[in-house]
């Protein structure tokens, strides 16, 4: 019996001398990123088609709460983003305009900007795309109760390939007033032609704002011809578990939805880029 009860110990000990030995290591981040299945084509559409993004990007901080925060990391997976699924526009929201400098810059892609600490840029491919115009809109309203601003970007594209022209609204905002005063804009800006909305309205879609944009304009996610992804965009650094879809790009009735993706590759590989997924859209224009 005494052997028996000097084994049990022996055991004990060594399970609990092991999991002392986890805990105190650090969890290291792949070396390399693994290819993701969701991931939509890397080929370069052609004309007449945009492959669109939105990403609301988390503000570096200096010091970072945790290695996951680390703008250094988080601008890796990005950047790779932004190439491997050759992206033709990504909307950004809440990065500041140091993070979007590095972010045109490492990638090659021209920028829609203003003078804003935080100005929810536009990224866009040159090389597919020709900037034919561009303003910044306010959109503040009095229930404001946030410190990053509620604005809009805006810009009028077209395809460099002799394609159509179409507008893209960008912008960061929380309430039904402001997201009613946004499409008042967007009427008055892009008359007829061609809109895509961007957005971080950090909301679920059937809250105010949300509901507003998709009484008037489409919602890519209902209309999408094929889906892949998760449905959740925001995770908050809890990486297996998005819970809630605060991002989304509407659209006029201009355009077909050929592809809707959340991008979750940082899941897999647990390198996010921001505490919200990405979602890209390809579409075609009618």
């Amino acid at each position: 019996m005494k052997k028996v009860f000097a084994l049990l110990f022996t055991v004990i000990s060594t399970i609990s001398l092991n999991a002392q030995v986890v805990e105190s290591v650090e969890v290291e981040w792949p070396r390399k990123i693994e290819s993701n299945k969701n991931i939509v084509s890397k080929n370069k559409l052609g004309k007449n088609q945009i492959r669109t993004a939105t990403y609301s990007i988390l503000p570096e901080t200096t010091p970072p709460p945790n290695r996951l925060e680390r703008w250094a990391n988080r601008k890796t997976q990005i950047l790779h983003l932004i190439k491997d699924c050759n992206i033709d526009i990504i909307g950004t929201q809440r990065a500041y305009s140091r993070q979007i400098s590095q972010l045109a810059k490492l990638s090659g892609y021209s920028v829609v900007t203003n003078s804003d600490s935080i100005p929810h840029a536009i990224l866009y491919d040159s090389s597919r795309l020709k900037q034919e115009a561009c303003g910044f809109l306010s959109l503040t309203s009095e229930n404001r109760y946030d410190q990053t601003p509620h604005t809009c970007t805006w810009a009028k594209f077209k395809e460099t390939d002799g394609g159509k022209t179409f507008y893209v609204f960008n912008t960061y905002l929380r309430t039904a007033e402001e997201a009613e005063t946004l499409l008042q804009q967007t009427k008055k800006i892009a008359g007829k032609k061609p809109v895509i909305i961007t957005a971080d309205l950090f909301a679920l879609q059937y809250k105010p704002a949300p509901m507003v944009f998709r009484g008037k304009m489409k919602d890519s996610y209902d209309i999408a011809l094929h889906k892949t992804g998760k449905v959740g965009t925001y995770h908050n650094f809890r990486i297996l578990k998005p819970i809630r879809r605060m991002d989304y790009i509407f659209l006029s009735p201009h355009f077909i939805v050929n592809e809707y993706d959340t991008i979750d590759e940082e899941l897999q590989t647990i390198r996010p880029g921001s505490d919200h997924l990405p979602v890209v859209v390809d579409l075609t224009i009618k």
